[in-house]
C-alpha cells in the first residue's frame, strides 16, 4: 500500500506534536489557554442552579423517594383486532356534551339515537359492517375522554370577581397594562356642589309676578349696598386725617401774620419753649441735681415702704383664695359658660368651614366674583318678548359659570400698554418750511 496525500499530512503532524507556544504575557495565555471545559463544567452548575440546585450537594432523601403504594396498577389487555375510528374522524363528530345556542326544545331519546346512526353511517362500509354497538361505546368513550383546554379565568367576569394572580399582575406592570394607582388626596378634593347650568331667578322673567319681582329687587339691593359700604370704608381708610382746632388756629395765625416777621419769630420761639419743655414731661426727664439726692435713710424708708406693700399682696391674695372656696358654685357656673361659649365658637368655625368649602376656590391670583345680576326694573317691564330689552351675555354667563365650579382659573383681561410714551411729530411731506412764501397767499 501507499500514502495519500492526506494521509501523510495527518502523519506529519501526529510525528510533530502538540505545537508549543509562549505564554509569558497574559494577551498570550488568553489567546492559546483552551478553557472550554471549565466553562461547561460552570454552565452545567449554572443549570442545576436554576433548575433547583446544585445535584452533588443534594442528599439522598431529596433526589430518590420511596414508593409504598401497595396497589397494582393492571392494565387491560387490548385486542388487536378491535375496530376503533380514525382520530381525525372522531374530531369531526358533534360533541353532544356540548349544549346549542339555539331556542329548540330538547331532544329526545329517540332523536338521540336517530343521531347517532347518522354519525355511524357517516364513518363509512367499514362502520356498518362491524357491530353497531362497539362503534356507539368507542363513540361514547371518544366524548369522555376527549382533552379540552382547562378554563380557570372567566372573560366576562367582572375585575372585582377575578381571583388575584401575581403572576398575572407582574405581567401587566411589565408590559404597562396596568392602570396607574391614583393617589390618596385625590379623594379629598370634592367637587363643588354647582350645576353645569343653573336656573335664573322667577324674577328673572320677562313677565314675572309681582312678589318674584320686588324679591329679586331686593337681592339685587342688598347686593349694591354692601359694594357701597365697601367703597366708603375703603374711602375713609385711605381719606386724609381731618385737622383739630389748634393745628387749624396755628395755621390761621401763619396766614394771618404773613408780612410781619417779628410776631413769627415770637410765636415760634413760644412755641419751640413749649414744645421743648412738653417733650420733656412727656419722656419723663427730670433733672438730677446734687441737692437733690436721697440720703441713706429716705433709702431705707423706701425699700420698707415696698416690702410692706409686697406683704400686704400677698395677705389679699391669700384672703382671695379663701373667699374662692366659698363661692364654689359660682365658679362652676362661671366655667360652664366659657365651655358653652368655647362650643358655640367652635360649631360656628365648623360651619364657617363648611361654607368656605362650598365657596369657589381660588386657582390664581384673583378672587371669583359673583357677576351682576341680570334683571328688569319696574318701567323696563314688558309685554311681550319683541319689546323685551336684552340683557346679559351667554358667553360670559358660560365663562363665569366655568369659573365658579373650578373648570378654569379666574383670570382679568390683559391690557396692552405702551413701554414709551407715543412720539408726535409732522411728515416730510405734510411740513410747512415757510408760511409766507406758500404760493396763492
Amino acid at each position: 500500500g501507499h500514502l495519500t496525500r492526506g494521509g501523510a499530512l495527518h502523519s506529519c503532524l501526529d510525528g510533530m506534536g502538540k505545537k508549543r507556544v509562549s505564554k509569558k504575557s497574559k494577551r498570550s495565555w488568553r489567546k492559546f489557554s483552551n478553557v472550554e471545559d471549565i466553562e461547561e463544567h460552570l454552565e452545567q452548575l449554572r443549570a442545576e442552579e436554576r433548575t433547583g440546585g446544585i445535584v452533588a450537594k443534594k442528599a439522598d432523601e431529596q433526589l430518590f423517594f420511596v414508593d409504598k403504594d401497595t396497589t397494582v396498577h393492571e392494565r387491560k389487555a387490548k385486542s388487536k383486532r378491535e375496530w376503533r375510528p380514525l382520530k381525525c374522524e372522531m374530531h369531526l363528530w358533534p360533541d353532544l356534551k356540548m349544549k346549542s345556542f339555539s331556542t329548540q326544545k330538547r331532544k329526545s331519546v329517540k332523536e338521540k339515537k336517530k343521531q347517532t346512526v347518522k354519525v355511524m353511517k357517516a364513518l363509512g362500509a367499514a362502520a356498518v359492517e362491524k357491530d353497531s354497538s362497539s362503534v356507539a361505546h368507542s363513540v361514547q368513550k371518544h366524548l369522555k375522554t376527549r382533552r379540552r383546554p382547562v378554563v380557570t379565568k372567566d372573560l366576562w367576569a367582572h375585575e372585582e370577581q377575578q381571583a388575584y394572580d401575581p403572576i398575572d399582575d407582574y405581567y401587566k406592570e411589565s408590559t404597562k397594562q396596568k392602570p396607574v394607582k391614583a393617589p390618596k388626596t385625590l379623594k379629598l378634593n370634592k367637587p363643588l356642589p354647582f350645576p353645569a347650568v343653573e336656573v335664573a331667578h322667577p324674577g328673572a322673567s320677562y313677565n314675572p309676578s309681582f312678589n318674584d319681582h320686588q324679591a329679586i329687587l331686593n337681592v339685587a339691593t342688598e347686593v349694591e349696598v354692601e359694594k357701597r359700604w365697601k367703597e366708603d370704608k375703603l374711602n375713609r381708610k385711605v381719606a386724609m386725617p381731618s385737622m383739630t382746632a389748634l393745628e387749624r388756629e396755628a395755621v390761621w395765625m401763619e396766614e394771618m401774620c404773613t408780612g410781619r416777621e417779628d410776631l413769627l419769630t415770637d410765636s415760634k420761639s413760644d412755641d419751640d419753649s413749649d414744645g421743648g419743655s412738653s417733650s420733656e414731661a412727656l419722656l419723663g426727664r427730670k433733672t438730677v441735681r446734687a441737692d437733690g439726692r436721697k440720703t441713706r435713710k429716705q433709702k431705707q424708708k423706701q425699700l420698707e415702704r415696698r416690702l410692706q406693700e409686697e406683704r400686704k399682696l400677698l395677705e389679699k391674695l391669700e384672703k382671695q383664695k379663701l373667699q374662692d372656696l366659698y363661692r364654689l358654685r359660682s365658679i362652676n357656673r362661671e366655667i360652664r359658660n366659657q365651655e358653652r361659649e368655647l362650643g358655640d365658637k367652635q360649631e360656628a368655625k365648623k360651619a364657617k368651614s363648611v361654607d368656605q368649602e362650598l365657596k369657589p376656590k381660588r386657582l390664581s391670583q384673583y378672587a371669583y366674583e359673583e357677576p351682576d345680576i341680570d334683571l328688569q326694573l319696574s318701567d323696563e317691564l314688558a309685554g311681550s318678548l319683541r319689546q323685551l330689552k336684552p340683557e346679559g351675555n351667554l358667553m360670559r354667563e358660560r365663562f363665569k359659570s366655568l369659573q365658579k365650579r373650578g373648570v378654569v382659573e379666574t383670570r382679568k383681561p390683559a391690557v396692552s400698554r405702551r413701554k414709551y410714551r407715543l412720539k408726535e411729530y409732522t411728515k416730510r411731506t405734510h411740513r410747512i418750511e415757510d408760511f409766507d412764501n406758500m404760493p396763492g397767499l
